[in-house]
């Protein structure tokens, strides 16, 4: 069943460049993007099903009835906003480039190939594709409301979101605590500031605190970081602010320590507004599955498997939540989020060579069970 190299090395281009191509970034794109997947599998023998929570779409197409699967592959085709040229895709030294080539369209054109290819046999396994639209500012719309309030489920879960490279597997995210703090003061003119009271003073008063609360890091260590991402207030410079607001993105280590933080914050600034939450991921990684992934990574890729950590936040934690054992990787590929963005399309190819000697070792490990 495996592509020729050839013939699928055209379609990973094909696909990938139409899913860039497509600015996910605002709600026409996501709606459009969705209905793009919807079409792709028009033909096939699969059952598709398309949700809508908060005006985030969501598909889910899989090669069996119901909502259980033995297996789960998560994407998100949703990208953070770019210029008209990154929706571009240029194919050059064997990469592709443009906005959401790592993060993720590439690895959401992969697993569509892979489910297509499965969905064709005589006898296909049990899988279930789902990708969303609302992983970029959170995944609660998404991945978290299909497990949670649709009641999903699977034995294992793969979601090629995490990391730098396939010969990676990362076992351990930090959770992600995003916060807006919000100061009112008394508006007067710029010239008498001892008749009002200054809201962004005050706001900057109270930043300083929580700050020594998580100490700001100079290099690269597994702690707790913070990081000052809005800061919105005032007019015009001749007027004294009466509003001032910012906003916060705490990565923590530990549910304990995030409720303390929580608790010590709201001590500094009583109007704290908590606007994301989402809790650290841990995999262990002598789980059955997640060693058949390495073994089955390391066979394709002839390179050795190493498990890591990272920073960054994903939908792997709703899969964590709901005790379901999950792989996070990522296809090889540089500057997300950036100009340049980049995916290695042999790294694409050997994705999908391991998915495809993957998925039926699942079905055959379950059986066993």
């Amino acid at each position: 069943m495996l592509l020729l190299k050839n013939m699928l090395k055209k379609e990973l281009i094909k696909l990938t460049s139409k899913l860039v191509k497509i600015d996910s970034s605002n709600t026409v794109g996501k709606k459009a993007i969705v209905n793009f997947v919807r079409d792709f599998f028009a033909e096939e023998k699969v059952f598709i099903k398309v949700f809508s929570r908060n005006n985030y779409p969501t598909i889910v197409i899989s090669l069996q009835k119901g909502k259980f699967s033995n297996l789960i592959l998560s994407g998100h085709l949703d990208v953070v906003p770019a210029t008209a040229k990154e929706f571009n895709p240029v194919i050059k030294q064997g990469k592709i480039f443009g906005r959401g080539t790592g993060d993720m369209k590439s690895a959401c054109a992969v697993m569509i190939i892979a489910l297509r290819d499965f969905s064709r046999l005589p006898k296909k396994p049990s899988v279930s594709l789902i990708l969303t639209t609302d992983e970029e500012i959170g995944g609660h719309s998404g991945t978290e409301y299909l497990l949670k309030k649709e009641k999903y489920r699977s034995h294992l879960a793969i979601v090629p979101d995490g990391g730098t490279e396939l010969k990676t597997i990362i076992i351990n995210k930090k959770g992600v605590l995003q916060l807006k703090l919000k100061s009112f003061g008394k508006s007067a003119h710029g010239s008498r500031p001892f008749w009002g009271d200054n809201a962004i003073d005050k706001l900057i008063k109270e930043y300083s605190k929580i700050r020594l609360l998580v100490p700001e890091l100079k290099t690269r260590k597994w702690k707790t970081t913070m990081n000052l991402g809005i800061i919105r207030g005032g007019d015009v410079a001749n007027k004294v602010p009466d509003y001032a607001e910012m906003c916060l993105d705490i990565r923590y280590l530990s549910i304990t320590e995030k409720d303390n933080l929580i608790k010590k914050i709201k001590r500094i600034s009583p109007k704290l507004e908590i606007i994301n939450i989402g809790q650290p991921f841990y995999q262990d990684p002598k789980h059955p599955l997640i060693q058949l992934y390495k073994k089955v990574s390391a066979d394709v890729l002839r390179e050795k498997i190493k498990f890591s950590r990272m920073e960054g936040s994903s939908d792997a934690r709703f899969f964590s939540e709901m005790g379901i054992p999950t792989i996070i990787t990522r296809i090889d590929s540089k500057n997300i989020h950036s100009l340049n963005e980049y995916v290695n399309l042999r790294a694409m190819e050997k994705f999908y060579e391991i998915l495809l000697k993957f998925i039926p070792k699942v079905e055959n490990f379950l059986k066993i069970l």
